[in-house]
């Protein structure tokens, strides 16, 4: 059974590649993507970010239709590496930030 989960996530964003300055723009660009995403996939609402441009940090929230919060944390994790990819924004090192989803909610669940 799927249900609608909502889902957070925070990013960091490095200056190697873009300049803090250049930071402002980079997230209008990301956040259109994600309303883009909302448009597109059924399965995806309400996206939202919070940005603080002193610390170069975005977090992310949306709902999304899965089966579990694992699933939700993933798809959610995927659709933001898109918009990120459609902003311009490289993400090196993202499937080890999806494969890290697992094994909390498996401590979480070990530990109730």
């Amino acid at each position: 059974m799927t249900t609608a989960i909502r889902v957070g996530l925070s990013l960091t964003f490095t200056t190697d590649t873009h300049p803090a300055a250049d930071l402002g723009p980079i997230l209008d660009r990301f956040y259109d993507e994600l309303l883009d995403i909302e448009d597109r996939e059924v399965d995806v609402e309400d996206p939202d970010m919070a940005a603080g441009m002193a610390d170069l940090k975005a977090d992310v929230e949306m709902t999304v239709t899965a089966e579990s919060y694992l699933d939700a944390q993933i798809r959610t994790a995927v659709l933001v590496r898109a918009a990120l990819h459609a902003a311009g924004v490289g993400t090196p090192g993202w499937e080890a930030i999806i494969a890290s989803f697992a094994a909390p909610a498996e401590t979480s669940l070990l530990d109730a």
